[in-house]
Order: structure tokens, then C-alpha cells, then sequence
């Protein structure tokens, strides 16, 4: 079944209407908020509509998303039916990481539209906006993959507990709160999508952390797959 497997799977668990609560609620709040107070700043606009979703919801749907498809097939050993059946372990972990990753750029891409709407109701200079705008979404999307990732190796690594993901979300959105305010925002991932919407603060190098702990994390997915290549069990001993 493939990805289009691992989407069917999560269609009766609740977990796109989830991810939606916690998309349009900040979203929605945050819209009306700048809407009252006739803002004509896009670049402004999109910083404020953004930011309580980047600062805590992000976070969190991303520790939800990457919990939930694993949670059905990892906590009774469903997923040993489908190697029973010849799908290889690598197989069916492959499936969720592509999947997560696809759902959280699609969810990305939701919030972006949703918070261009106001923007493009009430600022003339759409073309300058966007085109400032365009080096803080890529290291949004980046920044969010970066978590996605983390939560992937969370997961494959304490497999008995994957509700761990979801318990990790939620610290890191409480936690950035705390730390994206401090010099010490780089050594937190999960503060970096809201900090993606202050790019012009961040320093060059700091992007270049950025860039590294995302190729780190990219790389550290992907070994984990490849030693589980032969495997039948999550068992790693």
C-alpha cells in the first residue's frame, strides 16, 4: 500500500482532524488579531499571523503526526503481520517517514495559504512581500523537517513508547517559548521554526547550524533504515 497506505491508516484515529484544530485555531486567532489592527505590513502580518502556530502548535502537530503512525502497528507488533506477509521492516519505516514528511510539507503549505489570505486582501506590494518572505519559509520548511526527523529517530529508537513523540512535542512548543527569547534558541530544534519567521535576526552561521543539524538529522534517518534492512523485529539486540 505505500504511502497511500500509511494516510488510510490515520483516516479513523483522529489525527487529521487534530492536525487541523491545530492549524486553524492559532491561525484563525492570530488573523483576527492582526485583521483589528489594520496592519498593512505583509511582512509584519505574515510574522504575527505565524508565530503562536510556529512557537507551539508546529511542535506539537509534528510530535502528534509522527506518534500516531507509529502508535497502531508498534505497540502490539501489528507491523510483524505485514513482514509475516513479505514487507521488510525498512519498508514499512520507510512508508511513515515519507509519509510524515509529506503531510508535515502539506501542512505547511495549508498554513502558508491561510495566512496569505489576509495579506493579500490588504497589501498592495504583494511581489515585494513575498519576495523577502521567500528565505524565511524555506528555513520554516527546513526547520520543520529538521523536527520531523528527530521525532522519527525518538521513535524508532523507544518503539515500546510511541506516544513518547507526542510527550517530546509538547515539551519542545513549551519549552521554545521559554528558550527561543535566549542566545541559546540554536542548541533547541524544535525553536527553530518560529525563529525561521525572524530570519534577518539570525546570523549566517547560525543558518549554517541550521543547515547541518538538518543534514545530520536527514543522515541519521536514513543509516537507522539501512540497519534495519535484514531485520524482523524492532528488537535491536
Amino acid at each position: 500500500m505505500g504511502i497511500l497506505g500509511e494516510y488510510k491508516k490515520s483516516l479513523h484515529n483522529g489525527l487529521y482532524i487534530l492536525l487541523l484544530v491545530f492549524l486553524l485555531i492559532p491561525i484563525s486567532f492570530q488573523v483576527l488579531l492582526t485583521v483589528s489592527s489594520q496592519l498593512k505590513d505583509g511582512v509584519f502580518m505574515h510574522i504575527a499571523i505565524l508565530s503562536l502556530f510556529c512557537r507551539l502548535f508546529l511542535p506539537i502537530a509534528i510530535g502528534l503526526l509522527v506518534s500516531f503512525s507509529f502508535v497502531n502497528e508498534f505497540r502490539r507488533k501489528g507491523y510483524m503481520s505485514a513482514i509475516y506477509h513479505g514487507i521488510t521492516l525498512k519498508t514499512i519505516l520507510s512508508n511513515k517517514f515519507l509519509f510524515c514528511l509529506i503531510i508535515t510539507f502539506g501542512y505547511l503549505l495549508c498554513a502558508l495559504i491561510i495566512t496569505s489570505i489576509p495579506i493579500v486582501l490588504t497589501v498592495d506590494n504583494l511581489g515585494t512581500v513575498y519576495q523577502s518572505l521567500c528565505f524565511s519559509i524555506l528555513f520554516m520548511v527546513i526547520s520543520s523537517l529538521i523536527i520531523v526527523n528527530l521525532h522519527f529517530l525518538i521513535n524508532i529508537i523507544f518503539y515500546k513508547i510511541p506516544l513518547l513523540s507526542l510527550l517530546v512535542g509538547v515539551i519542545g512548543g513549551l519549552g521554545s517559548f521559554f528558550i527561543s527569547h535566549t542566545n541559546y534558541w540554536i542548541l533547541f530544534p524544535w525553536s527553530y521554526p518560529i525563529m525561521s519567521l525572524y530570519i534577518d535576526s539570525i546570523e549566517t552561521k547560525q543558518l549554517y547550524i541550521i543547515l547541518f543539524v538538518y543534514l545530520l538529522s536527514l543522515l541519521s534517518c536514513i543509516l537507522m533504515l539501512s540497519t534495519l534492512y535484514n531485520k524482523k523485529s524492532m528488537r535491536w539486540n
